[in-house]
Order: C-alpha cells, then sequence, then structure tokens
C-alpha cells in the first residue's frame, strides 16, 4: 500500500517536511519529466541530468516509454537516479488504478489536475501523469521540470497539482514550432517559468503569451562539458578537407543539400563522415548514388558521444545545413553545432532559428538555407583560407566558453530550479 507520506531521510528528531532541502545536507528534490528516456539525438539532456546529479540535487526521471534506441551513452549508466518509467503492457490498467487511487486520496487535486490540459496529446499524457505521479510519492519531488514544452510539460503540470508543487519546462525545437500556439501560451501561464535555449525561441514564446511577467520565460543555454571536447587548431592545409555533419537523418538536417553542394566541388579535395541515423538514409545514400559522390561519402549511422567525439577529432569542417521543413519544425540549437566549436572546427551553418546567436562575431559561417550554391562557395572559401579558418577556430571555442559551458549552465539551471523548489502548496494529504 501506498505510504501516505514521504519517507524522511533527515535527522531522526527532524519532522517530515517539503522545504528546500530534501534532508541533512541534501539538495533540492527535483523530477525530471520526459517522453522517453534515455533517447541516444538527445545528448544534451543526459548531460543536463548528469550535472544536477553531480552537484548534489537530488533528481528523479519520469518518462512515457523506455529508450527506443539500440544505443545507450555510457553515461546513463553512470547516472544513479531512480527512473520511474509508465509500462507498455497493461498501460490502460496501470493508469485506471493510479486514478482510481487519487480519487480516493486527493479528488480535488485529480479534478483540478484534469482540466485545461490541451489536446487529446496533452490529455493522454496527463492520465498517464497520474501513474508516475503516484509512483513518485516515495521520492517527493519539490518541483517537477519538463524537457519540451508539449506533453511532457502538460504531464509535469498534472504531476506537480497531485503533489501541490510547481512546474516548469524547458522549451527545445519541434515541441515549439510543431504546436499549437494557443497550446503553448496557455503551458507558459501555468508553468511557474520556463526555460529555453535562445533568444529566437524566447520572443517567440513571450508573444504567444504577452501578458505573462517576462521573466517568466527566460534562457539558459544548453551547455557541453568542454573538457570533454578538447581544442585543437586547424590543419593550416589539409590535402583533403575532411567534412562532417551530426545529426538524424531527417529533412530539417538538410543533408540532401550538403550532399549537391559538395557534388559542385571537385571531389579529389574533399570527403564527408556523415553521423546519425533516421528515415533518410536509404534515399541519401541513393543520392549519393545519383550525384556520383557515394565514394567519397560514408555514412557512419548512430553513434555514442564519445564515438562522435572521434569522428570530430578528425575532422577539418564542420556543416550544419539546418532547414524549416513544410510543416514548419527545425532546429532549435543543435549541440553538434557547439561540439564542433568547442573543438576548433570551423562551421558552417545556416540562419535557421537560434544558429546565429552561436555562430555570431565570427565563430562560424552563416548561409541561406536550402541554397546549394551558396553552401558549396562557403565551403570553398574556407577550404581555401587557412587564415580564415584559424580566425573562426579561435572565436569559435571562446564563443562555447562563454555562453555554453555546461558547468556555468547546469549551475544556472540548478540554481533556477532550486529557488522554485521552495515555491510548492501544501503537500497532499494522503489518508492510507
Amino acid at each position: 500500500m501506498m505510504q501516505p507520506h514521504p519517507p524522511w531521510r533527515g535527522r531522526q528528531d527532524e519532522k517530515p517536511g517539503r522545504g528546500c532541502s530534501g534532508g541533512a545536507g541534501v539538495g533540492p528534490r527535483l523530477g525530471i519529466v520526459l517522453a522517453r528516456f534515455p533517447v541516444l539525438s538527445e545528448t544534451f539532456i543526459l548531460r543536463e541530468l548528469h550535472e544536477l546529479w553531480r552537484t548534489g540535487t537530488a533528481v528523479s526521471v519520469y518518462a512515457f516509454g523506455s529508450s527506443p534506441d539500440a544505443l545507450a551513452h555510457p553515461m546513463v549508466t553512470s547516472l544513479d537516479v531512480p527512473v520511474i518509467i509508465l509500462p507498455e503492457h497493461h498501460r490502460r490498467t496501470h493508469i485506471a488504478r493510479a486514478f482510481g487511487f487519487w480519487s480516493v486520496h486527493a479528488p480535488g487535486r485529480l479534478v483540478r489536475s484534469l482540466r485545461n490540459v490541451g489536446g487529446r496529446e496533452a490529455f493522454h499524457a496527463a492520465m498517464g501523469a497520474l501513474y508516475l505521479a503516484r509512483e513518485a510519492l516515495p521520492l517527493a519531488p519539490q518541483h517537477f521540470h519538463a524537457h519540451y514544452l508539449s506533453s511532457p510539460a502538460a504531464a509535469a503540470r498534472t504531476m506537480s497539482i497531485l503533489h501541490g508543487v510547481t512546474f516548469s519546462a524547458t522549451a527545445h525545437a519541434h515541441d515549439i514550432f510543431l504546436s499549437d500556439a494557443d497550446e503553448l501560451g496557455m503551458r507558459v501561464r501555468q508553468a511557474a517559468w520556463v526555460r529555453t535555449i535562445s533568444r529566437y525561441n524566447r520572443r517567440l514564446l513571450r508573444g504567444l503569451a504577452p501578458d505573462v511577467p517576462r521573466g517568466r520565460v527566460q534562457v539558459i543555454r544548453v551547455g557541453i562539458d568542454l573538457t570533454a571536447h578538447a581544442y585543437r587548431p586547424p590543419d593550416p592545409r589539409p590535402s583533403v578537407c575532411r567534412v562532417t555533419t551530426v545529426g538524424r537523418l531527417v529533412s530539417i538536417k538538410g543533408i540532401d543539400v550538403l550532399l549537391r553542394a559538395l557534388a559542385l566541388i571537385p571531389p579529389e579535395r574533399w570527403t564527408l563522415s556523415v553521423v546519425g541515423g533516421g528515415p533518410l538514409d536509404a534515399s541519401l545514400k541513393e543520392l549519393s548514388g545519383e550525384l556520383g559522390i557515394s565514394d567519397r561519402v560514408r555514412f557512419e549511422g548512430p553513434l555514442i558521444q564519445e564515438a562522435v567525439a572521434e569522428v570530430l577529432s578528425r575532422t577539418d569542417l564542420f556543416v550544419l545545413e539546418a532547414q524549416r521543413d513544410d510543416k514548419g519544425n527545425m532546429d532549435g540549437l543543435p549541440s553538434a553545432l557547439t561540439e564542433a566549436l568547442a573543438m576548433g572546427i570551423p562551421t558552417v551553418s545556416t540562419t535557421v532559428s537560434g544558429i546565429p546567436e552561436l555562430l555570431a562575431a565570427g565563430a562560424g559561417t552563416i548561409v541561406p538555407p536550402g541554397d546549394p550554391g551558396e553552401l558549396a562557395a562557403a565551403i570553398q572559401r574556407l577550404m581555401e583560407d587557412p587564415l580564415l579558418r584559424n580566425r573562426m577556430s579561435a572565436r569559435g571555442r571562446r564563443q562555447v566558453e562563454r555562453g555554453w559551458n555546461l558547468t556555468r549552465t547546469g549551475r544556472d539551471l540548478a540554481g533556477r530550479l532550486a529557488a522554485l523548489s521552495g515555491c510548492e502548496l501544501a503537500p497532499p494529504v494522503l489518508t492510507a
């Protein structure tokens, strides 16, 4: 039977509580809500979880599914935190039992938690959150934080109401660009705080909820571990320019445009490594054959982060031809770009979304999306100008050190979430 109150880890003479500390010498207790965990392409989430845990925050993870990937980053096994996943089998039964539990123990909160959740997907997430919220009771999170302002944020809201605490969310990319604008505005109003990863996103979200305080939506960058991405000066005159792109093989990564651009450059001057997997794998390989460059292109497939770093360590030029697709989806600010800059790799990308914020002040080359000729010209300029590559390499590293250092961004995020953990309502009153 579920305990009527969460277990208390403090001294024996202390009484249970839900203040800013999880116990003597313990940081705040945070519940992180995700769609799936772990996901190979979401290295940025794993890094932040690890940083929160490393700095003393008591993190627990709640997800609606387990990993869809055959590979997992080694950091997953070193992350010693509770992970609770909504079971795939007999899911409706688990949700129905959780609904019954909350109907008995906190009926008023149950009703409030299922009001104003949004559309169909958000409602399904809220129902699944009933199970996750019940399983979270022994861990007693003082605040819930979701990655993505879509269904995970709807679930975090439900869990926060049931637990009598606040919730916040990080808004990344597809969760903004593919979601209903009215529902996004509602979620910004409901959240205690919304963190996003770029000034571009912040302007968009503030515009969707102009009536909320401006400080409700703030930028904290997605940082990377600089020690794991060591800087090296570029090769002054490589005989063959080793080009790399990293990302899921989907249309917004523009790999087809990159292939067409490289086909305009003499093939003896370059090779290309494509790191990532996805639905366009076969069609991109077919395109490279049609363009007559398949012998110059290596499709590496999906790789763990250490293997990605190894590919980058032998890269002369990094290209991410980010696009906006016909549904409006696009990248937010890809971590692969940040990693390349940190390692001193001259970089070319596009004007999409928040990317120019990272590549500003000469940290990289920016071209309009969707133009193979423009992209080919930018690549050739970097191939032919070692002084430009050197300047860009140094500026790129400095840019990441200033704004995308995981130690700093993780500290900022942990501090903000710790402050929010002291803003809860009264704890749930549960009967045995």
